[in-house]
């Protein structure tokens, strides 16, 4: 249904992109189209790659964009035969600072040259970035997910701010030619940088449909409360950070529930795409679980007897290559341990001493055997770990810890005492402002028509960029050309 005639890429009416993807077919055509004109008051050529990828269907020949690059069609392009164009616009399915956008780049200045506006709009590692190749050119990626919705401007060749710098290189310009702005993708945030009020903004059918999820929900018992965080988690906070959500996971999920009972035991989890949300402090659900981790893995043991020199050079060489996450944040892939002490109170590093239990998860378990084996030149059969009849997998875990951790009734009641002990109020003065406060949430609730953007939706409030009481073109320019989202269809 995705490429038969008529199917979902002909429905795209010409505006699917695929400038390296063809059918493997007697005519070898492309799946989609291999550049579209963009045409208003001026013209963007606009392209769509995907990254150099082997393991495609058989149906379909994924060309290295290098090759690509050097084809004749490319070069025609790019030399205005099948039309002019006043500025390009790339949209990649690579990291936003990938070897390959440099290399996109370099054949279009060598065949249009140096000052032509040339926009990246990139993907596939799932993160907030940008990146300013030179002064006419950028790159750009805009969070996963739908967690952002990216808005870029970039001007045209013959704007006044290109003729102005192409003219007087040397003289400074205040002006930007590249702007971009992360929109947090959630009904508050949006309605407000658009400046509308809450009756304005919603419709009858996105009512309807909100309705519909949430009785759904209801339904399936996904809305349950399985316990309440007593902070915010954050997904890309770096191992060693308050209220990070890798290290709440490594460091007390993991080793408490999983690794107790072992008294030489790791746990090895690559990061990448392991999580896809924050946890927010409150009441946590199982939508909200979900949420962290939609795909549950499965638990597995893969040795008992592997040597802590050998854990040591394993890691090494799994964390030698950078994990997905912007800026290095976190290694590839994290560990927890738990080991047994030597006579010195430190963990017993020597083999003869004590040998390690390995654990990991279903998606882990080739790539860590393959390397152990390397290591070792030992053969390794990883088996499912169970509790009961039942495959242990990650959401238990998790379900576990939360269940055994996290009582919303304990905490209440610590937050509360917590409260009086500190308060300047007397007991009957603090009785009467919670009364207050509750009168008050309740005629709140009353009024409030809905409220949909809760917790579970990822927001970033410090990075409200876009000011809704000045107009576009003040922070834009006048002479820009707009383009947003980070998908091949144009």
């Amino acid at each position: 249904t995705i490429i038969t005639t008529p199917g979902f890429v002909e429905s795209w009416g010409g505006r699917y992109l695929t400038s390296n993807v063809i059918l493997n077919s007697d005519t070898g055509t492309a799946m989609g189209e291999r550049y579209r004109f963009l045409r208003g008051e001026r013209t963007v050529l606009t392209f769509g790659f995907l990254y150099d990828f082997d393991d495609a269907s058989p149906l379909l020949t994924v060309e290295r964009v290098e090759d690509v690059m050097q084809s004749h069609w490319f070069r025609r392009v790019l030399r205005g035969e099948d039309g002019d164009f006043d500025a390009i616009l790339v949209l990649a399915h690579f990291d936003v600072e990938h070897p390959l956008v440099n290399d996109v780049l370099t054949e279009i200045r060598r065949v249009c040259g140096k000052t032509l506006p040339v926009q990246f709009i990139t993907g596939h590692t799932h993160y907030r970035g940008f990146q300013q190749m030179d002064e006419f050119s950028a790159s750009f990626e805009a969070g996963r997910y739908l967690d952002t919705i990216g808005f870029v401007s970039f001007p045209y060749s013959n704007s006044s701010a290109v003729t102005e710098r192409v003219e007087k290189p040397n003289d400074e310009h205040n002006d930007v030619l590249f702007q971009h702005v992360f929109l947090d993708a959630n009904v508050d945030f949006l309605r407000k940088s658009l400046n509308i009020m809450p009756d304005e903004f919603d419709t009858d059918l996105g009512e309807a449909l909100s309705q519909f999820i949430e009785d759904t929900q209801q339904s399936m018992g996904i809305l349950d409360v399985i316990g309440c965080a007593p902070q915010k988690f954050e997904i890309e906070k770096r191992m060693n950070e308050t209220g990070s959500l890798w290290q709440l996971y490594l460091d007390e999920i993991v080793l408490n529930e999983l690794l107790q009972h072992d008294t030489g035991a790791m746990f090895m989890q690559s990061v990448d795409w392991t999580f896809r949300y924050d946890l927010f402090q409150g009441n946590v659900t199982v939508s909200d679980l979900i949420s962290v981790i939609p795909q549950d893995f499965v638990i597995y043991s893969i040795a008992e007897d592997i040597g802590y020199s050998t854990l040591k050079e394993l890691i090494s060489v799994i964390n030698a290559e950078k994990s997905g996450y912007a800026d290095d944040k976190l290694p590839r892939f994290g560990v927890s341990a738990v080991c047994e002490m030597d006579q010195n109170q430190h963990c017993a590093d020597d083999d003869d001493v004590k040998s390690y239990h390995l654990y990991s998860v279903d998606d882990n378990v080739q790539y860590l055997t393959d390397q152990l084996h390397y290591l070792t030149n030992r053969t390794f059969q990883p088996q499912e770990v169970f509790v009961g009849s039942q495959e242990y997998t990650l959401k238990m875990l998790w379900e576990q810890y939360i269940g055994n951790n996290w009582s919303c009734e304990k905490q209440t009641s610590e937050y509360f005492d917590g409260v009086t002990k500190s308060s300047h109020f007397s007991k009957g003065g603090f009785t009467a402002v919670f009364i207050s406060l509750v009168a008050l949430l309740l005629i709140l609730l009353l009024f409030k028509k809905r409220s949909r953007a809760k917790k579970e939706m990822y927001m970033y409030p410090d990075r409200m960029i876009i000011p809704t009481d000045v107009a576009e073109d003040e922070i834009f320019g006048k002479d820009t050309t707009i383009s947003s989202g980070s998908g091949v269809i144009v």
